[in-house]
């Protein structure tokens, strides 16, 4: 009867590593779509980069110093500062994300290579117990 109560500990352990793996796969298709959302927003800040130095300031609408000053302001502070959400900060995170992305998909592979050893660890004891049955 060892043997038979190893099978159930280890269809059980079974049970659990391929609810591991489905929580793991669902987690990967979350983040991947987060993913892809947020390589999505990196272009559209890239493209929209021009309405940073928008409204262009002529004679005819708002000159002298003032038009200077926040010329100025648009080149040196409010677009470099634009700039920084898709190459610095969204840039991080998308790379924090894609490692994430392959931290799981090693699990989910760690995870598969368990249950195929449980599965032949099963199978190994339940021909071992079914040589004992007919044995007797």
């Amino acid at each position: 009867m060892m043997i038979y109560s190893q099978i159930r500990q280890l269809e059980s352990t079974l049970v659990s590593l391929r609810h591991d793996v489905y929580q793991k796969k669902e987690q990967l298709i979350r983040l991947q779509r987060a993913l892809e959302q947020l390589t999505r927003y990196q272009s559209e800040f890239r493209i929209q980069e021009s309405i940073c130095v928008n409204p262009e300031f002529s004679t005819g609408t708002w000159h002298g110093n003032r038009a200077s000053k926040f010329k100025s302001f648009q080149m040196n502070n409010l677009l470099p500062n634009y700039q920084s959400i898709p190459k610095r900060q969204l840039s991080t995170i998308i790379n924090l994300m894609r490692n994430k992305v392959q931290e799981i998909e090693m699990m989910i592979t760690s995870l598969e290579r368990s249950i195929s050893h449980t599965e032949s660890r099963i199978a190994a004891l339940r021909e071992q117990y079914r040589r004992e049955l007919l044995s007797r």
